[in-house]
């Protein structure tokens, strides 16, 4: 933790607790990034509604804030992290922004928020396709019933060459 003078770079960007290792620290990270990204591409997907996708999503972001801020002041975006600690270097304080942990911690929020996305987007969609898997019909196969094309309209009974 930075203390004396240094201390109030801490408004800046994040710094974990006293308390917390680096290994807890990324596991938060990845864990928080994963539930928010998660909990909004499911939602999003169900909701068509603008105004519910907004509510829903900040209600989203207020609980995974809420629940794993306090140890690891979750990110949840490595650019406002990256650019806080070079505002506050530019603002007169000292390269221990940088350093935090012998630069543990700038590798723990920027690549920890990248990987429990990632994670995250590819569970939604393996779980959106698993549920949403069709047989593949055989095109040559005359017993198969066509599927309507555009607006409903069967066109089953037309001739190949007028289309």
């Amino acid at each position: 933790m930075l203390t004396g003078p240094l201390r109030t770079a801490q408004i800046f960007a994040g710094y974990p607790s006293v308390h917390q290792s680096s290994v807890n620290a990324f596991i938060a990270e990845v864990t928080a990034s994963f539930v928010f990204a998660f909990f909004i591409s499911t939602v999003r997907k169900r909701h068509s509604h603008v105004i519910v996708n907004k509510v829903v999503q900040s209600i989203a972001l207020a609980l995974t804030l809420m629940s794993l801020d306090f140890n690891s002041t979750t990110t949840l975006n490595p650019a406002r992290e990256i650019g806080s600690r070079a505002a506050s270097f530019l603002f007169g304080y000292d390269e221990k922004v940088f350093s935090y942990r012998s630069s543990k911690w700038l590798v723990i929020v920027t690549i920890g928020p990248l990987i429990g996305a990632t994670v995250s987007a590819w569970l939604c969609s393996w779980l959106s396709h698993c549920g949403n898997s069709k047989k593949v019909r055989n095109v040559s196969d005359k017993t198969c019933q066509t599927q309507p094309h555009l607006y409903g309209v069967h066109f089953d009974n037309l001739d190949s060459r007028m289309l």
